[in-house]
């Protein structure tokens, strides 16, 4: 029942001063950034506009998420966070959020029919999956192949290790170390900028809490 579960998170904050607790909550932070994280540079890497302007209003982006797992948490759901699905509307078109807003009312009505379409989820969103992973591949032809290895490796790890791992965070959080690497062997620490740095460490954070 969901009244099982409503608040409960407030109920039990005190069980959250002891190591193990810290750990799992520090997990689904890790879990929670890099998933946004990527979906959001997954997303906004079919959006010609954002290619040539950036993504300034990622900040409205991550705070959107924290509310969701917030509230989510509260109401005794598991973990919201952003997901690549969400890419198949950027690529028909979706600008505004209204596609977002649609989807939560259509999520609503679905759970009139949830014992139905619980047989059917898998079957319904793998081919859109595979549609998404077919167009993210169109940006292999921007990378240059012909550069430096400490440069292609890293590319070359994050694009293998997304479907080994089953994680798209997890891919770009490796391939993110293997460039910090990689980097620093081959004498080109003045080339990274902090911000590099702290995604590595963040990165290792993360991983290592896996």
């Amino acid at each position: 029942m969901a009244t099982d579960t409503l608040f409960v998170a407030i109920k039990s904050l005190p069980n959250l001063l002891n190591l193990p607790a810290i750990m799992v909550v520090a997990t689904f932070l890790f879990l929670d950034f890099f998933g946004t994280a990527t979906t959001l540079s997954a997303a906004a890497s079919q959006v010609p506009q954002f290619k040539a302007e950036g993504l300034e209003n990622s900040k409205k982006v991550f705070f959107a998420d924290a509310v969701g797992s917030t509230v989510g948490s509260l109401l005794g759901t598991s973990s919201l966070s952003t997901y690549i699905e969400s890419v198949s509307g950027v690529l028909v078109g979706a600008r505004t959020g209204l596609m977002a807003v649609v989807t939560a009312i259509l999520f609503l009505l679905s759970l009139f029919f949830y014992p139905l379409l619980s047989v059917v989820t898998s079957a319904v969103t793998t081919p859109a999956l595979v549609i998404i992973g077919v167009f993210m591949m169109k940006n292999v032809v921007t990378i240059d192949w012909e550069t430096s290895f400490e440069e292609i490796i890293p590319a070359f790890i994050t694009i293998v290790m997304m479907p080994l791992t089953g994680s798209i965070a997890l891919g770009l959080t490796m391939g993110f170390v293997s460039y910090e690497l990689l980097m620093l062997v081959a004498g080109r620490r003045k080339e990274l900028p902090l911000t590099m740095h702290l995604i590595a460490i963040l990165s290792i954070l993360y991983m290592l809490t896996l």
